[in-house]
């Protein structure tokens, strides 16, 4: 039988943490950060073994995936 396990953590700016660098980290991903100018790439990872963005129906639509492993929003 399968177990579910889930862990939640807010990840805050005023604390001096990045949710762009959290999310490049936990995908294996590059991803620019628009707001400081910098990429975080951890593509070197080779732990991550599945990866996957759900998102709200009502959610706005990405316009250009893949720009250098960064997603636009329209």
């Amino acid at each position: 039988m399968a177990q579910y396990s889930m862990h939640v953590q807010v990840i805050g700016r005023s604390s001096g943490r990045s949710v762009i660098a959290a999310a490049a980290y936990r995908s294996g991903e590059k991803i620019h950060d628009d707001r400081q100018g910098i990429d975080h790439d951890y593509r070197y990872r080779e732990d991550v073994v599945h990866k996957e963005l759900l998102f709200p129906k009502d959610a706005p639509a990405f316009r250009g995936q893949g720009h250098g492993g960064r997603c636009v929003l329209a």
